[in-house]
Order: C-alpha cells, then structure tokens, then sequence
C-alpha cells in the first residue's frame, strides 16, 4: 500500500463518477491512471521478485464504451485525424502501446499472456424485454412507474458526481426509492426481465412472485414460441430459447434466467422504454453534456481477447477448450513448469 501511495495510484476511473466534464481531461486522468499502474506493477516485481502476475489496464475499455463509434469511424478512414477526438483518440492508443513496451522490456517476462474478459462492440440499440411481455399480458405495469418517468430519473442520476448521488439518497430517500423501484406488479406478474441481462426471469419464488414450480416449463415454452413468432424480434435478429433448464445442476443455476435471448452483439438491454430504439448516443462525440452513461457508444462484446507470447509456450500440454478457461489452464501449466525448474513448489504473485 506504502508502495501505491507514493506513486499516487489510481484506481478506476468512471466517467459518470468522475464529475470530469471535459473530454481531454477525461484522457488525461485515464492516462495517468495507466502510468501508475504501469508504474506500480514493476516496482513491486522487481522488489518481491515475483514468478507470476498480472496488471489490470481499464482505461482502454473507458474509453471504448465512450467512443466506439469515433474508433470504429477512424478505422474505416485508415486512422486519418480530422478532428480533435481523432487526435485524442490515436495519442491515447499509442500512450497504451509505450506502456505495455515499458512493461515488457524492463520485467523481461519468460512469457506474456495477454487477456481480456470481454470484447469490445459498437451499441447502436437498446432492447426492453419488459415492453415484449406486458403486451403479451405476462406482466403487468406498475402505473405509479411510467417508463418514461423512470428513464429521466435513471439519466438524471447518471449524470450526478457519486457523492452528490449519495447525499441526495440520504436527504431524500423518497427520490432514492423511486428510481430503484421495481416497474410491474409482482402478484400479476409471471415473467420479468431486468437490464443489462439478455433474458427473461419466471417470476416465482426467487422474486416473491406467483409462478409455481410446476408452471414453469409450459410457460418458458410458451414465451419462447411468441418471442420466436413476433414480427419486431424477428426483423432485429432475435430469438429465444430456453436456458435455465439447460443448466439444471450447474453451478449458480437459480440466478439464470429461464429464457436466453441471442441477439446481435451491437444490442444492449434496458428494463424501460420501448422494445426497440436506436441509442441516440451511437454518433460521433459532441459533448460530455450529452454524455448519459459510462456505455454511451459502445458496449461489451461477446468475443474475448485471448494471446500467449512466449518463446516456449509450444511446451505447454495445454488442451484448446475454445473459451476463456483457457487462460487458467496457461497460467496454471506457466506455474508448473516454473516451480519444476526452479526445484521449489512456493510461488510469488502480485496484482496491480
């Protein structure tokens, strides 16, 4: 911690929680917070002398969320600057690959494995699930709640500094449980569904809700049939099916959602508002005036990064399992191979 402290780390930079309203601040502070990092990491190597570790850059997703469609605009000028966000943009990507070069070349790693949880995708609609099963008469509408009255009290929120946001909850807890609260009536309600999840949840006893056991299954079916059959879904690339069920005895089974909707990677799920939009943000960068969320062009994306480097990695008995569990077999057979040479089983590992 004393190590931290003296190099002023950074923790995660939001934009939302920051309060910075302007854009190049707002790259000066992610690029700062990826200098210490960096900073961090190889100081604390170097002193524990340590086998295995890895440092954690989340200023690249930041600012993908944020301008996604101005990245996605430079590529397809083959990285022309025509604008200040160009220049902002580009300075920043090469900020990004000095750092990882001064990673490299001062800790001279046997090898490097380079990994991200998720990939990175352009958000040019939202999709409200809930809207698909009130009009199927699967759910019925909290009238207190009109989701138009819900989205403005959500953005007004995203836009208040945290601290604000916490002392307006605890001075008004009124306005705290009004945006919190849940849309839909739960004793007339059978299925729900929440944002951020691309999926529908029976409302049954995990949500105090009035589905028993025993209805589930004709009524996931049933659902998944209309979902499948309905003109808007179809036209958007939608579709259901049934997933819960598919998992019956897996680990965290109780917290899926009984019906998986596949959908396009460029969708993002919201609990309000209409059952198709286009996300008026997708444009290029105006403002941070405008800017409603941390995902405001861009959201996460269903194919992960996943890349060793490594003069032996040809030597690792590591089976492809098509996934991320990959990384955790390398890393695994990284140490094996590591305590073997070295004759010692006690291993060494810091995180930044």
């Amino acid at each position: 911690m004393q190590t931290l402290e003296s190099l002023g780390y950074i923790g995660d930079v939001r934009r939302g929680a920051s309060g910075i309203t302007d854009l190049e601040s707002f790259f000066q502070i992610i690029k700062a917070m990826e200098e210490r990092r960096t900073a961090s990491f190889i100081q604390l190597a170097q002193e524990h002398k340590i086998d295995f570790g890895f440092a954690g850059y989340m200023g690249l997703s930041r600012i993908c969320y944020l301008l996604m469609a101005d990245i996605l605009g430079l590529i397809d000028k083959s990285n022309r600057v025509d604008t200040e966000t160009d220049r902002l943009i580009l300075d920043f990507f090469s900020h990004n690959d000095r750092l990882y070069r001064k990673l490299v070349e001062e800790l001279a790693p046997d090898r490097i494995l380079v990994v991200s949880d998720h990939g990175m995708s352009p958000y040019t609609h939202h999709v409200n699930l809930n809207d698909f099963l009130v009009k199927g008469g699967w759910q019925r509408k909290n009238a207190s709640m009109d989701g138009w009255l819900r989205a403005v009290g959500k953005t007004l929120k995203s836009l208040l500094p945290v601290h604000f946001r916490r002392n307006l909850g605890k001075k008004l807890p009124g306005v705290r449980e009004f945006v919190g609260k849940q849309n839909y009536v739960s004793k007339d309600t059978v299925a729900i569904a929440t944002s951020y999840i691309p999926g529908i949840y029976m409302n049954d006893a995990r949500f105090g809700g009035p589905v028993a056991p025993e209805e589930k299954e004709k009524l996931v079916m049933e659902i998944v049939g209309r979902f499948n059959a309905y003109g808007r879904a179809k036209r958007n690339g939608l579709s259901a099916r049934p997933y819960a069920a598919e998992h019956k005895g897996r680990y965290a089974q109780a917290f899926l959602p009984d019906i998986w909707v596949d959908h396009p990677n460029t969708i993002f799920f919201n609990d309000y508002g209409p059952f198709i939009a286009k996300n008026r943000q997708y444009k290029p960068f105006d403002s941070f005036a405008y800017v409603v969320s941390d995902m405001n062009s861009g959201i996460k994306g269903v194919q992960p990064l996943l890349c060793l480097v490594g003069a032996s990695k040809e030597k690792l008995p590591v089976v492809n399992t098509g996934d991320l569990t990959q990384a955790y077999r390398i890393m695994q057979e990284c140490m094996v191979v590591s305590a073997t040479n070295s004759g010692s089983h006690e291993k060494r590992a810091v995180r930044s």
